[in-house]
């Protein structure tokens, strides 16, 4: 199975910027339409990333907007640099975040925590976030990108079989346990047909 690591600079667009986008809108000096572009562009990328049978990695430091949060939740393992700190300007706006958010962080931790963050001014610090399981592990930032690659190289060197099925296991935690063990169970003599033919 392949690995995507997907390493986002330290250096984009950040709160200020977000809020400046939608003031924008507001004047009319960029049209509501160009917004929702980007929202479905944002859509797709996630969708992609659930969808595709390659084993995703995010890192992520810095000011962390949530619609750039949402990807590294789509992601099935997630990276974070100890100097992350996740925000929350759409609320200034009377929205809340893009990007499934809202559907990413109730399959984590729950509705009431979700609606909590949801609707919470305050920003979530690494260690915050840590706690709450919404990421793997925190990096130094003297040695980010080395660090996330390492990472990425250690996944690289696990069985195939195994990220292919905790990859496929875990996107299908929605279904009824019935139907997820029966699931589980094709899944995983899938898995051994392929061991036998390959010994």
């Amino acid at each position: 199975m392949s690995i995507v690591l997907i390493l986002h600079p330290p250096r984009r667009a950040r709160r200020e910027e977000f809020l400046s986008l939608f003031d924008m809108v507001r004047s009319a000096r960029i049209p509501a339409e160009s917004v929702l572009r980007l929202y479905r562009a944002i859509d797709q990328l996630i969708l992609r990333i659930l969808d595709s049978s390659l084993f995703f990695i995010s890192a992520d430091c810095g000011q962390i907007l949530p619609m750039f949060a949402a990807i590294s939740l789509a992601c099935d393992y997630r990276i974070l640099g100890e100097n992350a700190v996740f925000q929350n300007p759409e609320l200034e706006l009377g929205l809340i975040p893009k990007g499934g958010g809202a559907w990413f962080l109730s399959r984590i931790l729950g509705r009431g925590k979700t609606i909590e963050i949801l609707l919470s001014r305050k920003s979530i610090s690494v260690d915050e976030a840590m706690a709450l399981g919404l990421a793997n592990r925190c990096i130094a930032m003297e040695t980010f990108e080395e660090d996330a690659l390492a990472i990425a190289q250690e996944l690289a060197g696990l069985p195939e079989t195994s990220l292919t099925l905790a990859k496929r296991l875990t996107s299908r935690m929605e279904k009824p346990l019935p139907e997820f063990l029966e699931f589980e169970n094709r899944e995983l003599m899938r898995a051994m047909q392929k061991l036998q033919m390959t010994s």
